[in-house]
């Protein structure tokens, strides 16, 4: 599969914006879904309640640093 996507980043490269967004958008679709579905789950089943806390918050943190940031 690394060829393949190897090969379909060449030939696409220099297709256009839209092409490109496109493409960006897949991979970091599959990007999340993979960290959260796959990777996350498995570290949660670990945690106990005082890391789970400290990783909602976390996210919560930086959700509002994306959000100030569009703000401004």
């Amino acid at each position: 599969m690394n060829v393949i996507g190897l090969l379909t980043g060449i030939i696409l490269t220099n297709q256009g914006q839209l092409i490109m967004a496109c493409f960006m958008s897949i991979s970091a679709g599959t990007f999340l879904y993979i960290s959260t579905a796959e990777v996350l789950l498995e570290q949660v089943e670990k945690m106990n309640k005082r890391k789970f806390i400290a990783m909602v918050l976390a996210v919560a943190f930086v959700s509002g640093l994306v959000v100030f940031e569009k703000i401004q």
